[in-house]
């Protein structure tokens, strides 16, 4: 039996409003600066903020606390407990670029008859680099043990997961730069 990480209740439920309320704080002191380039930057930052918030909500969504069990994949909540059976798994992947990396997962929920995604942190000390945690591995072991289309499926690119948060965070930096004066010479 394989867990996700002890802090994934810190990671979904307090770590944003921490960092959020740093965040915003940060603009509050620099808005109401007497010095006009602090009132510029916060202008910025209120950009940089959107984009972490937007950033923030969507990794976090479909962050759950996780099992790998012999049944299948137990995913935890404060209410419930699902068992994600591994016939169902279509893919899953991780993003290597960030700490902690999360795995993310689609599965085929058979009683609402869509496909969903979930995430989960791996324990740090399975963690091996570029390679699977011990929990992806033995979910990817499974998975193709009970589904034969399972490595047939489109896998995202970690790269493609890179270059689209650059995409999108691309107009916010702008839009940082421009307020908060950085672009004023061009």
């Amino acid at each position: 039996m394989h867990k996700s990480s002890s802090i994934t209740f810190f990671f979904k439920y307090i770590f944003p409003f921490l960092m959020m309320g740093a965040t915003y704080f940060n603009i509050y002191v620099f808005w109401n600066s007497d010095n006009p380039e602090n009132v510029d930057l916060a202008k910025g930052m209120i950009f940089i903020a959107a984009w972490i918030t937007f950033f923030l909500v969507q990794m976090l969504r479909n962050l759950k606390n996780t099992e790998a069990t012999e049944e299948g994949i137990l995913v935890k909540s404060f209410h419930k407990k699902q068992l994600i059976p591994y016939s169902t798994v279509r893919w899953i992947t991780r993003f290597h670029l960030s700490n902690p990396f999360g795995v993310t997962l689609k599965y085929y929920d058979t009683k609402e008859g869509t496909e969903k995604t979930l995430s989960y942190l791996p324990q740090q000390q399975s963690q091996k680099g570029l390679k699977d945690d011990v929990m992806m591995a033995y979910i990817k072991e499974k998975a193709a043990a009970h589904n034969p289309d399972f490595s047939s499926y489109e896998q995202p690119s970690p790269g493609k997961n890179l270059l689209l948060i650059t995409l999108l965070g691309l107009p916010f930096m702008l839009l940082f730069l421009y307020f908060s004066g950085f672009l004023q010479g061009f």
